[in-house]
């Protein structure tokens, strides 16, 4: 995708900060086809490094945000005009959301923060960022089964309703800004660009204290390094400035022209995410992933499912989380054992749904455990668990995560096969020149690497559904219970509790 405006080379970088009177120093603007724009030690300075090893400070001011957005729009009517009209029709439902339209109106000239920078540094910005959304059908095949199948379909279609959603509510309130006329200046907002945008926001993107998602111009352009980031930025509590500073530890004689200044992205990420948000898996990942996600599907037929998924908000996911140290797996979801609770008549579970009034009019769902309201999932899990049944639900859990690790394992297995299909057998130079891609070999790299961490976790849980199946009150549900006799009837036959 070519952004919507035309693109500078990073030579000229340093005329825009001495313009914007932006304090750097020792920093060099590389551009390469390995790395892309990206900053590097510049030895030569003319002066030291201060005592807190600044390379450049920015003021809040120029910090790409929500507070800096709304600001902004104090000063420039159609920016105020444009930004009310997307309030007014919710759009704005999270800083993602907000950071996506603002980098469109500054590719279309407006000023979205207070200093002005960022209609000029968006001519900087990669014109094309290769994350899987970018990818095409025939690339994103290669996901299925690992953690990045089921987000990855669900983002696109969120994608698509919320470009939709940008370009209508403009529209409908008379703004050529997303949807112009044919002899207007501004230029369409089209899906293509929208999920560029969103590129560029998930992957150049920085948590700020007190100010939560925002861009930070020049500090966007460190390259992850891992255990080898050589720099970190600051912020200051109360100006809210931040800094791109060498880390103590680092020795300033080591450091030469070639040095590249980089800073770690998160060292417990796992490396789903780091593909989904970045386009990359690091060099330095770890054997096997700290964490898997697993999206847990609502039972269709469950005649509680309307109030369950009202209730929950969102989808469940489920965590498994891989100890190195110990080489085992545990599972995390307590919105599983909402699920394990089955609806009256098929079940006599003590849960109850039932909407009530509140004082200001609103009617909002009420949840009841064996006679207790409870408020989240979190309050469940404890009143089920002091109830005699509890083991029957978290073996009814249990199976569920355990269905879906098979699942995944089927899919990647499946994925395996084709690749060596292809790759030994019959496939067509086409299909083969699609394994090659570099795309789908991160593909493939990644449905290994979680395939371990599967592996260990259906051991771990068949494990665990074997030890609740010895309890009694299991037994005594599924009618396998020894009697003096002998065996009660049914024994034979192990029934799936999910």
């Amino acid at each position: 995708m070519t952004a919507p405006t035309t693109h500078l080379p990073i030579s000229t970088l340093p005329a825009l900060l001495n313009l914007n009177q932006i304090k750097h120093s020792h920093l060099n603007f590389v551009a390469s086809e390995a790395l892309g724009n990206s900053l590097f030690y510049n030895p030569d300075a003319s002066s030291p490094l201060n005592e807190s090893r600044t390379l450049l400070h920015l003021p809040a001011t120029l910090v790409l945000s929500h507070q800096n957005l709304h600001e902004a729009s104090k000063s420039n009517a159609r920016l105020h005009k444009i930004l009310e009209v997307l309030e007014d029709a919710e759009f704005f439902t999270n800083e993602r959301r907000i950071l996506i339209i603002a980098l469109a109106l500054a590719y279309r000239g407006l000023p979205v923060d207070v200093g002005g920078i960022w209609k000029d540094y968006v001519r900087y910005l990669p014109e094309h960022v290769d994350l899987p959304t970018t990818w095409k059908e025939e690339e994103r095949e290669w996901l299925e089964g690992t953690g990045l199948e089921v987000p990855l379909s669900a983002k696109l279609v969120t994608l698509g309703r919320e470009c939709a959603d940008a370009v209508s509510a403009t529209v409908n309130a008379g703004l050529d800004i997303f949807y112009p006329e044919a002899d207007s200046a501004s230029k369409e907002l089209t899906l293509d660009e929208y999920v560029h945008l969103d590129s560029l926001v998930r992957s150049r993107s920085l948590e700020i204290p007190g100010s939560g998602t925002c861009m930070v111009p020049i500090i966007d352009l460190a390259n992850h390094g891992g255990d080898s980031a050589n720099a970190v930025f600051w912020v200051d509590e109360h100006t809210g400035a931040v800094e791109l500073r060498i880390k103590d530890s680092v020795d300033l004689s080591a450091l030469t022209s070639t040095s590249e200044i980089l800073l770690n992205y998160g060292p417990t990420k796992p490396p789903s995410e780091f593909l989904f948000s970045y386009g990359f898996l690091p060099t330095s990942v770890p054997s096997a992933p700290t964490n898997i996600t697993l999206p847990i599907p609502m039972p269709p037929n469950d005649p509680y499912l309307r109030a369950k998924v009202q209730f929950l908000g969102k989808p469940p996911l489920a965590t498994l989380t891989y100890t190195p140290s110990t080489n085992s797996v545990t599972w995390n979801c307590p919105e599983l054992y909402l699920l394990a609770l089955i609806a009256p008549p098929e079940s006599e579970d003590p849960l109850e749904f039932s909407y009530v009034q509140i004082t200001d009019g609103s009617v909002t769902i009420e949840a009841r455990f064996d006679g207790t309201v409870f408020e989240d999932v979190e309050d469940l899990v404890k009143l089920m668990t002091q109830h005699e049944n509890s083991p029957i639900w978290k073996l009814r859990a249990t199976v569920m995560i355990l269905n879906e690790v098979e699942d995944r394992l089927e899919g990647l297995e499946k994925v395996e096969m084709r690749r060596w299909g292809i790759e030994e057998g019959g496939g067509s130079e086409a299909e083969k020149e699609v394994v090659k891609r570099d795309r789908c070999q991160m593909a493939l790299k990644l449905g290994k690497l979680e395939e371990g961490v599967l592996k260990k976790a259906k051991e771990s849980l068949e494990g665990e559904k074997e030890k609740l199946c010895e309890e009694g009150v299991v037994k005594r549900f599924l009618g396998l219970e020894r009697t003096e006799e002998g065996p009660m009837e049914g024994e034979s036959e192990e029934e799936d509790l999910a």
